[in-house]
């Protein structure tokens, strides 16, 4: 008997009777609950490094448009890199990667799969992160860590924009109110086979998981985790972000990607001390405000009017370039300063 054919009635459907069943179709092992300790377990680090790849793997593409050709000292951090299909896929591209991840059976397969990788078992609370050229945080990584204190988002922004040289890309996704979806849903493999049954109260998801893998002829072993989620509403997320110095906004979704329902894709930017405009002027896809703007109204970054009566252009200024107060002139020297030590430190690493 197939393991779909267990679940007849999906209003009954729950995890204690789909165990019940299947103990009477095969020989199972004991199985013992897990707890958040056991994150991702051998058995649902294995079906989840086979068959729950694409997202990270669409997310990859998308971060390619932004990153363009990659070279071995532009590093990429993978923060919740599970078994790394980002990291490979960037890799392909000539992008160094740095992955991190709290699950050791993710990380095992991850260093299995690329060995030529830097793959680090730890909390992106806590972990020291290199300088790097950009960062990913993708499948809802956001979203586990946040799961006990809503005030450790805002921390974690403040860490990647510490760690992101200027003009460094960090792409994430999170979930939303309404991601339970369904409420329940059942997947099988050729030797493994996993049933959830999810539920949404306030801004809390909470998924219950049972796996089943085949371990031997005719015996599957099972396991049972459950995963608590804070759920983010757009809006809030964008405006941490800005807080904490990005230039951020909501995407579409990844490249050729079917978004799961209440998903939510998006991308902040670390200013670059190239950067003359403000953010509402240039948007993230680099398109340049109209030259024809006024001087008169334009702002520096520090806030201040560049007009000419009251702060000198640099010799040289090309035509049409806006003027910049001197706090502001001084202040690109001294990021273009440290851009420079990140390039000749690339094992640099900052804390938390």
């Amino acid at each position: 008997m197939e393991l779909s054919q267990l679940i007849i009635n999906q209003e009954t459907f729950s995890i204690r009777a789909l165990v019940e069943t299947h103990r009477r179709v095969k020989r199972v092992a004991p199985c013992y609950p897990m707890s958040m300790d056991d994150f991702y377990g051998q058995d649902l680090a294995f079906v989840h490094a086979e068959a729950f790849e694409a997202l990270a793997v669409s997310a990859a593409e998308t971060l390619l448009q932004f990153l363009g050709r990659g070279a071995p000292s532009r590093r990429v951090l993978d923060l919740g890199c599970g078994a790394g299909p980002l990291s490979r896929r960037l890799s392909e591209k000539g992008f160094s990667t740095w992955g991190l991840d709290l699950s050791p059976a993710l990380i095992a397969v991850a260093r299995e799969r690329l060995p030529g990788a830097e793959f680090q078992c730890g909390s992106i609370h806590d972990a020291r992160l290199p300088k790097a050229a950009a960062a990913a945080a993708v499948g809802e990584v956001l979203n586990y860590a946040t799961a006990h204190d809503p005030a450790a988002l805002s921390g974690v922004f403040a860490r990647v924009f510490k760690a992101l040289a200027p003009g460094g890309v960090f792409l994430f996704d999170l979930a939303g109110p309404g991601r339970v979806g369904a409420g329940r849903s059942f997947t099988e493999g050729a030797n493994w086979a996993v049933g959830l049954v999810a539920t949404e109260s306030s801004d809390q998801l909470l998924r219950k998981i049972s796996t089943f893998r085949e371990v031997d002829e005719g015996v599957r072993c099972r396991s049972y985790e459950e995963h608590r989620l804070r759920l983010w509403p757009a809006a809030s997320v964008v405006e941490r972000l800005r807080a904490c110095g990005f230039r951020a906004q909501e995407l579409p979704g990844y490249s050729g990607a079917t978004m799961p329902p209440s998903l939510h894709v998006y991308l902040a930017i670390k200013p670059s001390w190239r950067q003359k405009y403000a953010p509402s002027e240039r948007s993230l896809s680099g398109c340049r405000a109209p030259r024809a703007r006024r001087a008169e109204n334009a702002l520096c970054k520090n806030g201040k009017a560049a007009e000419k009566q009251q702060c000198s252009a640099p010799k040289g200024r090309k035509p049409g370039q806006l003027d910049q107060c001197c706090d502001c002139r001084n202040q690109d020297q001294r990021e273009h300063r440290e851009v420079a030590i990140v390039d000749k430190q690339p094992d640099q690493f900052v804390e938390g």
